[in-house]
C-alpha cells in the first residue's frame, strides 16, 4: 500500500494503491454467497461498495438472508485481501531480499572475526606448550 503513485478514487479520505503489475484499475474484491443470489463488492478503500440480491432470496426469510449475505461478504473479503497480498508482494520481497543480504554480510563479518579469534587461540596454545 505505500506505491508511490496512488489512484485517488474521488472520495475523501486516503487514495488507494495500484493493482498488481502496473494494472490501473483499482484494488478491489468481490465476493458471491454459494447458491449465486448475493454478490457483494469490496471497494479500492476496503469497505463495501456494493450488495447486489436477487429478489427471490428475500423470500427465504431473514436469517437465511443475512447467512447468504455474511458468505458472500468473507467471500469478497478473503478477495480483497489475497489481491492486496498480491499487490504489496514486489514490495515486501525486495525488503526480505535485502534483510536477507544484510544478515549474510553480517554472518561473513561474525565468521571472520571467529575465525581470526581462533587462530588467536591456537596460536596462544602452540606458545603455551612450547613454553612447558
Amino acid at each position: 500500500m505505500n506505491d508511490p503513485h496512488p489512484i485517488d478514487d474521488g472520495r475523501p479520505g486516503k487514495p488507494v494503491p495500484r493493482r498488481p503489475y502496473g494494472s490501473e484499475a483499482p484494488l478491489s474484491g468481490h465476493g458471491v454467497s454459494d447458491d449465486k443470489s448475493v454478490q457483494v463488492t469490496i471497494g479500492a478503500n476496503g469497505l463495501v461498495e456494493r450488495v447486489e440480491i436477487d429478489p427471490r432470496t428475500l423470500r427465504q426469510g431473514s436469517e437465511a438472508l443475512a447467512e447468504l449475505t455474511r458468505d458472500a461478504m468473507r467471500h469478497a473479503q478473503e478477495d480483497y485481501f489475497r489481491r492486496l497480498a498480491q499487490t504489496t508482494a514486489p514490495e515486501h520481497a525486495e525488503k526480505a531480499r535485502a534483510a536477507k543480504e544484510q544478515l549474510q554480510r553480517r554472518l561473513d563479518e561474525i565468521d571472520a572475526r571467529y575465525s581470526e579469534r581462533m587462530q588467536e587461540l591456537h596460536a596462544l596454545l602452540d606458545r603455551l606448550s612450547r613454553d612447558r
